[in-house]
């Protein structure tokens, strides 16, 4: 636990109240200025505050305490983030006003006060999270540290500013060329949430929804996109306050698009920012994936209304709380909303690369200790956000649905406005539910890891199966032993043949045994793949499942091909099973299930296979994608039903990313063109994938085509769909000449600032792109780092796990020397998977050479 005097901790002994914030800024100038005026409460007599200021200079700093003003001095702790004011006597306890004038400049890394540019868009919008406020004016900026925000916004005529607060009036100074607005108090807020955008933008209509005034707001020329956006709110909105059982609290919500944006969206009470690509779309154009995106994303940022703005936690320790709740729960409403759009299929995706990231020793608990701004922009994290997810998911599937939310109702009456903890949680939903659940959901939240359940078939009972359970840590590297001795408790859920509903069992303790309740010709250790854990089922277990796979759901179908994979990884499965388990579920026609496998061949070739194996491998992956684009052919049928077109995509691109199917790459380049010329032409699902495949063989003179398309698209303002899909498929060319020019891009604004991570990142997912993008990186790291907001450089960071083995020692100078404090852990990470990758790869290409030469 972090003590609250350590580290970047402020003292407890100053409370603020209220912030009245007069900000001067404008899209034309770099620098701004202000003043804020903090009503606090000194708990005791203090000559001196200490408050958090970054890279600001403050002036004409005051106390006023009664009638008496106090002049301070003004000293800054430039390592810990923070200003100190010194008085020329000592201010009472009670109230007291610190008046303080400011100044900064724009932060060129899209966090504090920063200018947000895409092409010709611009704006001045603020990102606050983790601990940015202080970077825009000085504030206590603690999450427990609740205040209302009254702001005021000078800037030039003409501009639409928005913050937290309602709108009272806008007032313009012709002679000073300043319009000045002015805005509500808020209800009390964390820092972390307060939001400011200033610039051109338009506004749809006010609608209300459940008597919620209601805006999206856009940059100009896109107002067109904004009617998805207003169609979820008014979804979720209503189903929020009914699921709470309270309103909504923040007066206004603007859901605001971004022209630059380092986080994909972000919850500021009131007004919430987005990337635009998370926001708007074209009901022309848009995608099944895409509108699913934006839904879950809209949902996820009005949940936190309610969950971490309404009741937030002490200390980022505990920003699961905030993350896994919203991850969660906006899963759950947009499922309820659109059961046929199967949202919890396509977290399958996320489960995954949450348990990968755990499944190392480098990993974290989902409630771990924090004492700096950047171990809490450390915790935004697969683990946070994912695995937090799954558990609050298989509690609820433990207890049942209305214990659950009622513990969450009575949770969220008892601490709205307030800070509280996880323990608070656990203990709310453990009182209604009438069950220990605390106990319960430690042994998840502050243990690093998560548990392998091994079942084995134990014979019969009175006609009845029984199955022997046990369960230790899981481990991806073999050997790893620490925390080995740890313990969950596992809310297991079989599904098994001939039954309706899984058979749940709270399993407690290391070994147990299970009966069914009757004879089971098959079973899946983990139903609908709710629970956080890896299954290893014994040999006769395992063919059963393989090959009844057609009666387990997709999410059960996609959890057998990770956790069979993941036992290969840890050295417990043989890759000849995996290989089997493949081609049994040849001419897969489930999009969910076939993204699944096209990720673990991907792994299989780029990670494992050399290159005498490379080829036959290919052939071999055909095999398994072929008879399911045949079944589902290139041209959608009447009626036809969005996954199957999903499906269609994953299919195109297993076929020609991996197998490099020739006809397929022909028939992808003719429709890229197709795409080109008419963006309605193709398939809205295949449309990103034809034309990423076009690029596959792009020279360099077709890169800078496919940049001209994207810039065309730019220019007229096309959805963020219909300009990523071009922008994107600049991660696909491996010609060296392409490369590098695409490298040289990454360098300039033809490239947001936004998307350059995505970007970074998808070069390092091929070995053909890593090495060359890694010498890039080393060669122009500075620029990279100028450009590149905190949170998502440890995403870069991270991908550098990709890179092969004889290149560790190279990435550890290099940090050495070049250190990212935000982004360490990204960096452990990295370093141990390719340890890991590359004791997998001499333990298993010669297996897999093997296998291949007999399959041929």
């Amino acid at each position: 636990m972090t003590q609250p005097e350590a580290g970047f901790r402020l003292p407890r002994t100053v409370v603020p109240r209220a912030y009245s914030i007069d900000l001067s800024t404008t899209p034309r100038r770099r620098g701004f200025s202000g003043r804020v005026a903090i009503r606090v409460e000194l708990r005791e007599p203090t000559d001196e505050i200490v408050l958090h200021a970054r890279d600001l200079k403050l002036a004409e700093a005051t106390a006023r305490a009664g009638r008496r003003r106090h002049g301070a001095r003004v000293r800054y702790q430039r390592e810990r983030e923070t200003a100190t004011l010194h008085f020329d006597a000592a201010l009472p306890t009670g109230e007291v006003v610190l008046e303080i004038a400011f100044s900064g400049r724009l932060d060129p890394r899209m966090h504090g006060l920063y200018l947000a540019r895409s092409g010709p868009e611009v704006a001045v919008a603020s990102q606050c999270e983790a601990a940015d406020a202080r970077a825009i004016f000085p504030c206590f900026d603690e999450p427990d540290r609740k205040a209302t925000f009254e702001w005021t916004v000078r800037t030039d005529p003409g501009l639409t500013v928005i913050t937290n607060g309602v709108p009272k009036g806008v007032r313009v100074d012709r002679a000073r060329g300043v319009a000045v607005h002015r805005f509500a108090p808020t209800p009390v807020l964390p820092t972390y949430l307060v939001a400011v955008a200033v610039g051109r933008f338009e506004a749809t209509e006010e609608k209300r929804v459940g008597g919620v005034p209601c805006r999206v707001v856009v940059p100009p020329g896109k107002l067109g996109q904004a009617a998805f956006a207003e169609e979820a709110i008014a979804a979720v909105l209503p189903w929020f306050t009914r699921y709470f059982g309270q309103r909504y609290h923040y007066g206004k919500i603007d859901q605001v698009a971004i022209p630059g944006f380092d986080a994909g969206a972000m919850e500021n009470a009131g007004a919430i920012f987005y990337r635009q690509q998370l926001l708007l779309l074209d009901e022309a154009t848009a995608s099944w994936q895409g509108r699913k995106e934006i839904a879950e994303t809209i949902a996820h940022e009005v949940a936190h209304q309610w969950f971490g703005n309404r009741v937030t936690m002490c200390w980022w320790d505990d920003l699961w709380l905030n993350e896994a709740f919203a991850t969660w729960i906006s899963h759950k409403a947009v499922d309820e909303w659109k059961p046929d759009w199967r949202i919890w299929d396509d977290f399958q995706a996320m489960r995954r690369s949450a348990m990968t990231l755990d499944a190392l020793e480098s990993t974290h608990p989902i409630y771990a200790p924090v004492a700096t701004p950047a171990q809490a922009t450390e915790m935004f994290d697969a683990i946070t956000y994912y695995k937090g997810c799954c558990v609050l998911r298989q509690l609820e599937a433990w207890l049942g649905e209305e214990p659950f939310r009622a513990g969450l109702r009575a949770y969220m009456k008892r601490f709205k406005d307030r800070n509280a903890a996880g323990a608070d949680l656990w203990r709310a939903i453990g009182a209604e539910a009438k069950r220990d659940v605390e106990a319960v959901a430690r042994s998840w939240t502050e243990q690093p890891g998560f548990p392998l359940v091994r079942i084995e078939a134990a014979g019969e009972r009175d006609g009845k199966t029984v199955l022997r359970v046990s369960q230790r840590r899981f481990f991806a590297a073999p050997g790893s032993h620490e925390g080995e001795d740890a313990v969950w408790s596992v809310p297991l859920q079989i599904r098994w043949s001939g039954a309706r509903e899984p058979h749940a069992i709270l399993v407690e303790a290391r070994e147990a045994e299970v009966v069914l309740p009757g004879r089971a010709t098959w079973v899946h250790g983990n139903a609908d793949a709710i629970g956080f854990y890896r299954v290893e089922l014994d040999d006769a277990l395992l063919d059963a499942a393989a090959s009844s796979a057609g009666e387990l759901t997709p999410a059960e179908r996609q959890s057998l091909v990770d956790d069979l994979w993941a036992l290969v990884v840890a050295g417990r499965a043989s890759i000849d099973r995996f290989l089997d388990l493949l081609a049994a579920l040849a001419g897969e026609t489930d999009y969910a299930v076939l993204q699944a496998l096209s990720a673990r061949a991907a792994v299989l070739l780029h990670r494992i296979a050399d290159g005498a194996s490379a080829g036959k491998l290919r052939a071999f992956l055909r095999t398994i994608f072929a008879p399911s684009l045949d079944a589902l052919g290139w041209d959608a049928a009447a009626e036809e039903k969005p996954e199957r077109a999903v499906a269609r995509a994953e299919a195109v691109g297993a076929l020609g990313s991996l197998c490099r199917d020739a006809a397929v790459l022909d028939e992808a380049e003719a429709r890229a063109e197709s795409e080109r010329r008419d963006p309605a032409s193709i398939d809205a699902n295949l449309a990103p994938v034809v034309v990423g495949l076009a690029a596959l063989r792009a020279d360099k003179r077709r890169v800078h085509a496919i940049v001209a398309e994207y810039l065309a698209r730019r220019e007229r303002r096309a959805s963020p769909e219909e300009q990523g899909r071009w922008l994107r498929a600049l991660v696909a060319v491996e010609n060296a000449a392409a490369l590098r020019a695409v490298h040289e891009l990454t360098l300039t604004e033809t490239i947001p600032q936004e998307q350059l991570p995505l970007i970074l990142r998808g070069l390092f997912s091929r070995p053909a792109q890593a090495l060359a993008t890694w010498r890039f990186l080393q060669k122009n790291w500075e620029a990279i780092v100028g450009r590149t907001g905190p949170m998502a450089l440890s995403r870069v960071v991270e991908s550098l796990g990709r890179l092969p083995a004889k290149h560790k020692r190279e990435v550890e100078r290099f940090f050495a020397k070049h250190p990212v404090p935000e982004a360490e852990r990204a960096l452990r990470q990295a370093l141990e998977e390719i340890d890991l990758y590359e004791e997998l790869r001499r333990r298993e290409a010669p297996r897999l050479a093997s296998w291949l030469e007999r399959a041929d």
